[in-house]
């Protein structure tokens, strides 16, 4: 796990996916900073922020967040 599910929660982001030394975030305010540069310290990769609604991350992290979810579940 690149982010805790607290620290999802917390920062209102959920990466995505991880490209390299890239780290591709759905966060609920990509323009912020703040989050970012956490982000950035948390998991030691570069941040590519884009916008997500918030219900839609937390309704993610509620669902699948903390079990083993099969891809094709999506």
């Amino acid at each position: 796990k690149l982010i805790s599910e607290e620290e999802s929660r917390r920062l209102r982001a959920l990466p995505l996916f991880k490209v390299r030394d890239t780290l591709t975030v759905a966060m609920a305010e990509p323009q912020s900073l703040p989050t970012i540069d956490a982000i950035s310290r948390i998991t030691g990769c570069k941040v590519r922020p884009v916008l997500a609604l918030e219900t839609s991350i937390s309704e993610y992290i509620n669902k699948y967040v903390g079990d083993n979810v099969d891809v094709d579940a999506f």
